[in-house]
């Protein structure tokens, strides 16, 4: 007998919801400091959290430590919740090699005394050996009720118990080793806890115990059993209480297990998940064309409201209906679907290759392709707010994965990575869903993923028959984007010079690499590849080292204006800027370089610029030349307040040099010229003359920190952006989430939100407290996002 439901599902599945195994944890009791990333990080936190495995005095836990056969025994106790006051009775063992691990002899006699560990048969327990996967598995199986008589035990020992253990999926996430480490002794564990206990009489019938009186009838599990957990049967809505992240099982039916504090610790899904389109009355699959029948009633054309899902947000209005790509949770008697629990419709906000610049955004601004994740207490992203699929952690993205970002009102909700890539030759193109690539059929994400259209992809056509290509595959094994490896434009360079005498055509490039290129062109394609200097194009080299290029959608001299690193308006129109994007510069001298769109200007008009498109219907700007001098920025956006000006020697010229404070942290930096008339602020209880007299400034650094420009104090700028509010006085405040003002309007505060106070010297500080009442306020709104006020300036001149 299986001891919990296999779902079987369509294979996309697997790719493209992730793993439907159980799952659990509880709040943290202490802080393990060396497991953050591993592959078994859930599993050893869980079993810390439940007393079954402990960490070491010093705060570590040793994943890859070796785990004896003591120490398993010890886990297996803990696992089935045995009291340390049981384990009095087990005081002594008739094992005769005990010598040195008395402190294992109540675990090793209780669990000896149950026949869940032998011996060798010759009186020893071997306690100091490191266990085996094999030994290991057959004691988690023994714990919860097998015995060597069981009838599903077939064969001998320990292929019979091997194979109850996959079924029973044992194996899930377990290194594949011989020996076991303490991860993978953690993994075993965790796995186990929600396995269905059994009884096997006598002619070794073995049946499945439950707990309760619930219909349909629910498991005994270690965790209900001894653990302490709750069990109920119903849908994952997301919006319980919970300590584990419960997006990946968004609207799965199943057992949830709650702790004593009603929070959701675990989940095991009985539900059936299938991904498809409403076909009349019926549910046809993406992949195989699976048809599936409704009965009983059921209908698929419209869902109960509320039991809808739209990129994981509950949709109380909205019905889901023919047309739409949906993933539904379903009970299944064999094609038939008799019930419907919920309907999952995710459409892609976004999707592209990853770009360095991209893993950049997730680690310093908590967003990706310009969408934030939520953030905890801590302004830390929320790892238990959105599906990850495909990888197991934010760090494991790579530069060059297929990502799908989906983002709800919240924030990201779900995202989709794609690692693999394959390369060979397209031999054959019926179709979008029909093509070969080295020998296997593959399919175009435009074709295939819903939301995503040939703005985000470049699909494999007709006209990459023949040719050598690299195709990068979204989490699903769709072709997200092809490469042409056979002199294919997925390079870029600025043409610096060229000639051409009849067909001998040669053209000397600044590459994207910062490097100089002399070759010769393509003769075949020299009409349609000749570019003058200064032109950006897409280039490949072909077998012959000759240069080739599909990409000459260069706008020539332009005027630009980059609005941030995501935005730029060419010419009058506001164009996207992919994420890897290139960035020329040219010195008055014609010289070229290369260097990174951080650097460049932000709102501030550029004449003299170009712009290459991703094609000639894409107009995502993939290169960009401007001019060096608009090129010297270190960051988008600094905002600084100034304690201190002084005029200093800069290579023989009077300079500013200012002290105070820039994004939060200390400032002392050198201007390349005279930018500020300084006035200190006032220290007034007044809150219009406070107003007046506070001042922050937008400056930009070089990459050396040197200030290259310095703007006029912040004020209302409805081009820029930005707020500068009243002088206000609080009349209360929820820490440094939001302020109440006279008169009654709540400011909300954003959550990484900067605070400076007025001091008793006049000057600026850095202020980390909580704002109280008769405070006065000045605050700043930075961005034109929607988390509240970026910046507070405080006077708490009469405390």
């Amino acid at each position: 007998m299986k001891m919990r439901k296999i779902i079987s599902f369509v294979l996309v599945l697997s790719l493209v919801l992730g793993s439907f195994s159980m799952a659990f944890a509880a709040t943290p009791a202490t802080s393990l400091s060396d497991i953050a990333g591993t592959a078994n990080e859930e599993a050893i936190q869980v079993n810390n959290d439940l007393g079954i495995i402990t960490g070491f005095p010093d705060g570590t836990f040793l994943p890859e430590k070796a785990v004896t056969r003591a120490e398993f025994a010890a886990m297996i106790t803990r696992a089935m919740a045995i009291p340390e006051s049981a384990l009095a009775g087990y005081s002594a063992t008739s094992f005769k090699d005990m010598s040195g691990y008395g402190w294992a002899t109540g675990y090793i006699g209780f669990c000896a005394s149950k026949g869940i560990m032998l011996g060798d048969g010759q009186g020893n327990a071997m306690p100091g050996r490191t266990i085996n996967v094999n030994e290991a598995m057959t004691m988690v199986l023994r714990a919860v009720g097998y015995v060597n008589h069981s009838s599903e035990l077939v064969g001998t020992w320990p292929a019979n118990y091997v194979t109850v253990a996959q079924n029973a999926g044992l194996y899930d996430d377990v290194a594949a080793v011989a020996t076991v480490d303490r991860a993978s002794a953690a993994q075993i564990i965790y796995n186990a806890l929600t396995v269905q206990k059994v009884a096997v009489n006598a002619d070794g019938e073995t049946k499945g115990l439950t707990v309760g009186t619930a219909t349909p009838a629910v498991a005994a599990t270690l965790l209900n059993t001894g653990l302490n957990c709750d069990d109920t049967v119903g849908t994952i809505f997301g919006t319980e209480d919970s300590v584990i992240n419960l997006n990946k099982y968004l609207g799965q039916h199943g057992t949830i297990y709650t702790n004593t504090d009603d929070e959701v610790v675990a989940f095991v899904s009985d539900s059936t998940q299938l991904i498809g389109k409403i076909d009349g009355t019926d549910f046809k699959t993406t992949v195989d064309s699976v048809k599936y029948t409704t009965t009983g009633g059921v209908t698929l054309a419209k869902l109960q409201a509320g039991q809808n899902f739209i990129n994981g947000e509950i949709d109380n209005t909205t019905m889901v209906g023919a047309g739409k790509e949906l993933v539904i949770n379903v009970k299944l008697s064999g094609k038939t679907i008799v019930e419907v629990y919920s309907a999952l419709e995710w459409t892609i906000s976004d999707a592209d290759l990853v770009a360095a610049s991209d893993l950049k955004d997730i680690k310093d601004d908590q967003s990706l392709f310009g969408f934030d994740f939520v953030l905890d207490d801590d302004d830390e992203i929320d790892m238990t707010s959105f599906a990850l699929v495909g990888v197991a952690s934010l760090d494991d993205i790579k530069v060059d994965n297929v990502v799908y970002v989906y983002a709800n009102t919240d924030g990201i909700s779900r995202i989709e990575v794609g690692t693999k890539t394959v390369e060979g030759k397209v031999t054959s193109f019926l179709s979008d869903t029909n093509f070969v690539i080295a020998g296997t059929k593959y399919a175009n994400a435009t074709a295939k993923v819903n939301g995503v259209t040939t703005t985000y992809s470049t699909p494999v056509t007709a006209s990459h028959v023949t040719k050598e290509v690299k195709a990068y595959l979204d989490s699903r094994g769709y072709v997200f984007e092809v490469k042409d490896l056979d002199g294919g434009a997925e390079k870029i360079a600025v043409v610096d010079a060229y000639a051409q005498v009849g067909f001998d055509a040669q053209v000397k490039l600044f590459t994207a690499e910062g490097n100089d290129l002399v070759a010769k062109y393509d003769d075949t394609k020299i009409s349609s590849l000749l570019a003058p200097a200064g032109t950006l194009i897409g280039y490949g080299l072909n077998k012959d080292g000759k240069v080739t290029s599909a990409n000459t959608n260069d706008t020539g001299t332009v005027a630009l204006n980059f609005a941030s690193n995501k935005v730029v308006t060419v010419g009058t129109t506001d164009r996207v800027i992919s994420s890897d994007v290139v960035v020329f510069t040219v010195d008055a001298a014609g010289d070229y370089d290369v260097t990174t769109i951080d650097k460049v200007d932000k709102n501030k008009a550029i004449a003299t610029g170009a712009a290459l498109y991703k094609s000639a219907t894409d107009y995502t700007v993939i290169a960009v030349i401007v001019p060096a001098a608009n090129a010297k920025a270190a960051s988008d956006n600094v905002y600084a307040v100034v304690n201190d000006l002084y005029v200093a020697d800069y290579d023989g010229d009077p300079v500013d040099r200012l002290v105070g404070f820039a994004d939060g942290a200390a400032m002392d930096k050198i201007a390349d010229g005279k930018y500020l008339t300084y006035a200190p602020p006032s220290k007034s209880t007044d809150p219009a003359v406070f107003a007046a007299a506070v001042n922050l400034y937008k400056i930009e650094m070089d990459a050396t920190g040197l200030i290259t420009s310095i703007s006029s104090p912040i004020v209302t700028n409805a081009t820029d952006k930005t707020e500068k509010t009243a002088g206000m006085a609080v009349t209360a405040a929820d820490g440094r989430s939001s302020v109440t003002v006279s008169g009654g309007a709540i400011y909300a505060l954003a959550t990484n939100v900067v605070v400076y106070e007025v001091n008793s010297d006049g000057d600026y500080k850095v202020f980390t407290g909580d704002f109280r009442n008769k405070d006065v306020v000045v605050l700043y709104e930075l961005d034109d996002d929607a988390d509240g006020y970026d910046l507070v300036v405080v006077n708490r001149a009469d405390r």
